[in-house]
């Protein structure tokens, strides 16, 4: 683990094999039968309504609920059998709705809290804090010595995302963090998120019941139904082939215009070319329906797709849009 001025990346794969969790006095099983992989570094959401199974199974990942059959393996080692279950929370940060900072503890103490059972040197640990502050977009000569009560639900929400990285885990839980925050901050905090997942690359696994919400931060989308997995998929194949009308009708897959909107400009992308000189930009994180208006706005036959500073990463046209939503 890294102590100098960067986070070290430390990576952590995810398999889920045949996850049955049957609770006492249930007609059916809240899981059944649940197979997946989830590769180092991947964004993935749990998709579907309440009651599906999605928090049951995120609390399976750091043993708050153990199966009744089933095994998961992180970085091909069963959690169940022979792992240290306080080990194995350590290794997994986890944020949840209702942020859960603790109310008598400044900001820079509520994200030191992994760091010190870990027993860091305060130095690093002092470090760490201020890193993190930075790239949640909270300055830290303002924020560090803030105790919860004093910033708003987005600001905590951010540092309950930083006090979740503090540890530098592999694995990252997010139990709808962003389910209680209003529309306009919820945004903001999902390009956060964005941004952190872009430089981090960690695997994440996070639960929403917010369609849009998924389909925008999504690598790959675990659709449930009733404890069962429909489909696990990218958002655009969720989108353009839906396993079942149950995933139609969640999705809203028959409305093009909604299509567009909710997915990302750098999902779908072609490479740039030496030999297309750049010009009218675009924001990865812009959604096809903004790149099509842009288009149409602009006459031109394609888009550059850059990132924050500018930088050319890609490029889109009319066609590549079109190809996208079939």
């Amino acid at each position: 683990m890294n102590s100098g001025g960067h986070l070290s990346i430390f990576m952590s794969g995810i398999r889920l094999e045949k996850i049955v969790k049957t609770f006492p006095g249930m007609k059916r099983p809240a899981l059944n039968d649940i197979n997946f992989t989830v590769q180092s570094g991947e964004f993935i959401v749990l998709l579907g309504p309440s009651g599906c199974g999605k928090t049951t199974l995120l609390k399976m990942v750091n043993r708050l609920y153990e199966p009744t059959s089933g095994d998961i393996l992180i970085d091909g080692e069963s959690i169940f059998n022979g792992m240290d279950v306080t080990e194995l929370r350590r290794r997994i940060g986890y944020v949840i709705q209702q942020i859960g900072l603790f109310p008598h503890m400044t900001v820079a103490q509520n994200i030191a809290v992994v760091p010190h059972l870990l027993k860091w040197p305060e130095g690093k640990t002092n470090e760490r804090v201020d890193r993190l502050l930075d790239m949640v977009a909270l300055p830290p000569d303002e924020y560090r010595e803030r105790y919860p009560a004093q910033m708003s639900g987005g600001q905590q929400q951010r540092v309950g995302v930083a006090r979740a990285l503090a540890g530098d885990p592999g694995v990252i839980l997010m139990d709808e963090p962003f389910g209680a925050i209003d529309a306009i901050t919820r945004t903001d905090l999902q390009d956060a998120l964005l941004r952190l997942q872009r430089r981090l690359r960690k695997t994440i696994l996070f639960v929403t019941h917010d369609v849009d919400e998924a389909l925008r931060l999504a690598d790959k989308i675990v659709v449930l139904h009733e404890g069962r997995l429909v489909q696990f998929d990218t958002p655009l194949k969720i989108l353009t082939e839906p396993k079942n009308d149950f995933v139609t009708e969640l999705v809203g897959a028959d409305d093009v215009v909604r299509q567009l909107g909710l997915v990302r400009v750098e999902k779908v992308m072609a490479p740039l070319s030496a030999h297309v000189p750049t010009k009218n930009l675009i924001h990865r994180d812009k959604s096809l329906r903004a790149a099509l208006s842009e288009l149409v706005k602009s006459k031109a036959d394609y888009l550059t797709v850059s990132d924050g500073s500018q930088r050319p990463l890609g490029f889109i046209t009319f066609d590549n849009i079109r190809d996208a939503i079939g």
